[in-house]
């Protein structure tokens, strides 16, 4: 718990934007024409996000490792943390 709520209040102070109970559905890179414009796309069952950066932590998820391979990026397979987070999300 000492580490979630760290990275949440890092977050708050900084004024990022955490969204909790909506699953990510699809993740598009919008090739912007210069820095002011949003790059990316996030589509959610609830709503759809426009951000000039996103920050994933995927952990195993194979979902979100295909979306950032489709966007370019080299994917180191993970390895086992030395921590666990006790979540009820499957």
């Amino acid at each position: 718990q000492t580490i979630i709520d760290a990275l949440q209040s890092a977050a708050s102070k900084l004024g990022v934007l955490i969204c909790c109970k909506q699953p990510v559905l699809a993740l598009n890179h919008n090739n912007p024409l210069n820095k002011d414009e949003y790059a990316f796309t996030v589509r959610t069952h609830k709503t759809t996000w426009q951000a000039k950066s996103v920050i994933l932590a995927t952990g195993s998820n194979r979902k979100a490792h295909d979306w950032l391979a489709q966007l370019g990026h080299l994917i180191v397979p993970p390895v086992p943390s030395l921590f666990t987070f006790m979540i009820k999300d499957d």
